[in-house]
């Protein structure tokens, strides 16, 4: 069952604890500090081949500069393997 935005049935949000600790695993594995802009978030995944939540990292290092990364699961379920993956992977510039 896919997520539909305009549906007003709300969802639980997620942990504000667990998506704490994920965005220190993401600062420690990355070797950015406070000052580095970080966001991980929970997002509706409209893709066919993901799950209904997938978790969203944006990182910014720089102004107007950003990485992102997904992955396609709830926050609650990431693990610091599934971090390691993401942030390791190859990226198209």
């Amino acid at each position: 069952m896919k997520i539909n935005l305009l549906d007003p049935t709300p969802r639980p949000a997620p942990d504000p604890a667990r998506l704490a600790e994920l965005k220190a695993w993401v600062r420690e594995l990355m070797h950015v500090d406070e000052s580095a802009l970080l966001i991980v978030n929970e997002l509706a995944c409209e893709d066919p081949d993901c799950s209904d939540i997938e978790t969203s990292i944006v990182l910014s290092l720089a102004p107007k500069e950003y990485l992102t990364f997904s992955i396609p699961k709830p926050a609650a379920e990431v693990t610091r393997a599934d971090l390691v993956q993401v942030l390791t992977e190859p990226r198209a510039h």
